[in-house]
């Protein structure tokens, strides 16, 4: 679960970074295509707490010493 969120946020603000730099963007269609792109980096940035909590879950199933 934590390795799933890490991968899907790591590409995710990967291509949030390449269309942020990119400027090629249809001129006409800006406010869309940042639209979108603010969408996209929300992703990573709401996949955050879905880590730590799954990260505090697994904890828990760790064997005790």
């Amino acid at each position: 679960m934590v390795g799933a969120c890490l991968l899907v946020g790591t590409i995710a603000m990967i291509a949030t970074l390449f269309r942020i730099l990119d400027n090629r963007y249809p001129a006409e269609d800006a406010d869309a295509y940042y639209a979108r792109t603010l969408r996209l980096l929300s992703l990573p940035v709401s996949s955050g707490p879905a880590i730590c909590k799954a990260w505090r879950m697994n904890l828990g199933q760790l064997p005790k010493a």
